[in-house]
């Protein structure tokens, strides 16, 4: 019972995640135009900027048949960012024919290219066995690359993986040293959980103040459950 609840929590994170990430290393100084010109000349990653742009509508109306081809034509570059925002656009059919192998295919890319966004995804794929055979051992292995890169979502699914022991040996103090770092990255649903092991000293000494302190940081995010936690003291 404890494994399905864990499993189910990491794929209703998956399922509420944002679109597409923010890649808060894209530069788009040089605007639409010159993004243009360079993206016709062969440049990748020129190529995966204009994706990003129609793929969101900056600077030009939103036009997901054109992030396609642009994300496509930077992923076939080796462009790992393009590669994980590719198989995002086949998981969710958009802007081209939904299609859940191309998908994983294309995040399997960009998860061996380094893309965080594409380990974590690919990990939550393996997890529910969508559009690759369920493999519990390689979603942890995928959390934790894109943990190591600070990717907080991988963080705390790592934690959840090591609290219960599914695709891992099951290892409590694992599981608070990973929640913690996505706490303090304002991970949400991390600050809950490591505010439950201070609460009940699982993986960790037994600390009310410490369990306070965690879940107000969660409830100041909207979490009823650690707002439900601080009204029952």
């Amino acid at each position: 019972m404890a494994l399905a609840i864990a499993i189910n929590t990491v794929s209703m994170a998956q399922d509420s995640r944002p679109a597409l990430p923010d890649r808060e290393n894209a530069d788009y100084s040089t605007g639409f135009a010159g993004l243009k010109k360079l993206a016709e000349k062969g440049n990748a990653e020129a190529q995966f900027l204009l994706g990003e742009m129609y793929s969101k509508g900056k600077s030009v109306p939103k036009d997901e048949r054109q992030a396609v081809d642009w994300y496509r034509k930077a992923a076939q570059q080796g462009n790992a960012s393009a590669q994980s925002n590719l198989g995002f656009m086949y998981s969710s059919g958009l802007g081209v024919a939904k299609n859940d192998q191309e998908a994983a295919a294309w995040y399997q890319k960009g998860a061996e290219n380094g893309d965080s966004y594409g380990q974590f995804t690919l990990a939550s794929l393996y997890l529910k066995g969508l559009g690759v055979p369920k493999n519990e051992q390689l979603a942890a292995a995928w959390y934790q690359k894109a943990a190591q890169q600070g990717h907080a979502n991988s963080q705390f699914h790592l934690g959840t993986l090591y609290e219960h022991g599914i695709g891992v040996a099951k290892e409590t103090r694992q599981a608070v040293v990973w929640y913690r770092k996505a706490a303090e990255k304002g991970q949400a649903e991390a600050q809950l959980a490591l505010a439950k092991m201070y609460k009940n000293g699982i993986g960790v000494a037994n600390d009310p103040q410490q369990a306070q302190y965690w879940y107000t940081k969660a409830a100041e995010q909207g979490s009823s459950e650690a707002a439900m936690a601080l009204d029952v003291k």
